[in-house]
This record gives structure tokens, C-alpha cells and sequence, in this order.
């Protein structure tokens, strides 16, 4: 009981206590937390400290005051005008560099599988704007005549051979780069959906419209921290993911997310499919 609390907290040496959002509700536990806050012992929330142990957010933890504070914790400067600046520069700067590669998966493209090269598709922005993204072309002229599926990185069978492997190692990702210029995308951000997709998500996941709250991303938080998703139970987990970056945005974090999918892309997602384990 909160009674047996403070004997329980000196006969244990209990450095540390989490809480719910419930518990700092009550008056009565939350004058108990104070008092040991004040002796020295260290009180936090569940959410924080999924926060702060593993850097993702529970859904059933996020409360509407949870999300009122996410709001006000970036820096206004960054997302208003570094965060721009640094996605133009980025994305001169990766064109620059590929633009071989992009001339030979492009042929590549036209010789394992005709034409068109690059492929078109409607995705839902900032604040629920619609854009056609770019990207090259790895699936069959055919493969939505039954409808809009989700696609998986495994046992799909409307991937063309080179499409598998430009998917694995998210070369397929990398004509992107002229919506970002475009202003349609950032470098870093929640990956934006397709519109059917979006609606559905939103029907099962209360919280899923916090993700068009922010510019989507050519890679992401979720993106280096969990694999491909093929279902809602995935979106959910790469939600809890996108809240984090959400609340903690910064340059900082983007170049971090940056660099590591710069560095886990030849590994071809191994780095997320193994923290899918451990999760």
C-alpha cells in the first residue's frame, strides 16, 4: 500500500520508483512521491522511463498531457528554419554523390523490367497534404490491379529480382531526395503513408494522426529502430517510435538517425530486424 511505501523504499535502498499516470492523480500518492522526491529518491513515470531506457513511448502510457508537453518541447528555430536548410543542403549534397548510382539502377531498372523507371504514388503529409512520392520502380506494372496492398521485404511475390535487392538496401528510396527539395519531405521524419493506409490506421490507432503533426521523412526514428511493417500491430510499434522523435527532435537526433541508416543500409535492415528481437 502507499502506506508501506517509505519502509518499503529504506529496508530495499530503492533508488528509483515508477509510477503511472493514475497514481499522480491521487492526491494522497502524489504527496507521498513528493515527500521521498525531497528525501532523495528519484520518482518518475513509466513513460519516462521508456523514454529515457529504450527511446520509444508506450501508446497506452500517452496521455493528453504527455502530448501537450511533446508539443512544446522542440526547438521552434529547428523546425521552422534549420531543419529546412538542413534537409536542402543534405539532399544537394547526396545527389551530388549519387548520381552515378542513380544512372545505373535507373538502366538497370529499364533493362531487368521495361519501362517506367521510377514509380509515383500518393502519400499524406504535414498536416494531411497529399504528394506523389518518387521512388524507382521495384514491383510489377501489374501489382495493384487487385488494389493497394501492403508490401513486405520478404515472400512478396510482386517484387521484380532487382526490385528485391534495391528494397533490401533502400536504393529504391534514393530518387526521394527531389521531394525533399520540393519541400514535400524531410530528411528525417514519421515515413509517410499511403491514404488508405492512413484512414485505417486511424480507425485502429487513436494516436496515429500525431504523425502528419510533423514533416514525414526519407528515413526516420522507426525507420533504423524497427523493420519493415506489414500489418497494424507494426504500425503501432513504429508509432510508439515516431512519438519519441516527435517529442525530442532536434539536429542533433537527425544527423544521429542519419548516420546510422547511412550505416546499417549495407547490412540491409539487419540492425532493425535484430532489435525486433530483443523488442
Amino acid at each position: 500500500t502507499i502506506e508501506q511505501l517509505e519502509s518499503i523504499v529504506e529496508s530495499h535502498e530503492i533508488s528509483r520508483i515508477l509510477c503511472n499516470s493514475n497514481d499522480l492523480t491521487n492526491p494522497r500518492f502524489y504527496r507521498k512521491f513528493c515527500n521521498l522526491r525531497y528525501s532523495g529518491i528519484e520518482v518518475v513515470s513509466l513513460v519516462q522511463h521508456c523514454e529515457e531506457a529504450h527511446q520509444y513511448v508506450p501508446l497506452d502510457l500517452v496521455t493528453p498531457e504527455w502530448l501537450l508537453a511533446a508539443s512544446s518541447m522542440p526547438h521552434r528555430l529547428y523546425i521552422r528554419k534549420l531543419k529546412r536548410a538542413f534537409d536542402i543542403v543534405a539532399s544537394l549534397v547526396f545527389l551530388a554523390f549519387l548520381w552515378p548510382l542513380i544512372l545505373l539502377v535507373a538502366f538497370g531498372v529499364l533493362v531487368t523490367s521495361g519501362r517506367p523507371v521510377f514509380y509515383r504514388q500518393e502519400r499524406v503529409g504535414h498536416f494531411g497534404r497529399r504528394f506523389s512520392v518518387v521512388k524507382f520502380r521495384t514491383m510489377r506494372n501489374d501489382a495493384e490491379q487487385g488494389g493497394a496492398k501492403w508490401s513486405s521485404t520478404k515472400g512478396d511475390s510482386r517484387v521484380t529480382v532487382l526490385g528485391g535487392f534495391l528494397r533490401k538496401y533502400r536504393v529504391d528510396e534514393i530518387p526521394q531526395l527531389l521531394n525533399i527539395l520540393r519541400g514535400e519531405m524531410s530528411f528525417v521524419g514519421p515515413r509517410p503513408e499511403r491514404p488508405k493506409f492512413v484512414d485505417l490506421l486511424n480507425e485502429h490507432l487513436e494516436l496515429n494522426p500525431e504523425r502528419l503533426m510533423v514533416q514525414p521523412g526519407l528515413t526516420g526514428w522507426a525507420q533504423v529502430s524497427y523493420p519493415y511493417g506489414a500489418s497494424v500491430d507494426d504500425a503501432a510499434r513504429k508509432l510508439e517510435y515516431d512519438l519519441y522523435y516527435m517529442k525530442n527532435m532536434s539536429l542533433f537526433l537527425d544527423v544521429f538517425i542519419l548516420l546510422d541508416t547511412i550505416r546499417t543500409v549495407p547490412l540491409g535492415g539487419a540492425k532493425a530486424e535484430e532489435a525486433q528481437r530483443h523488442n
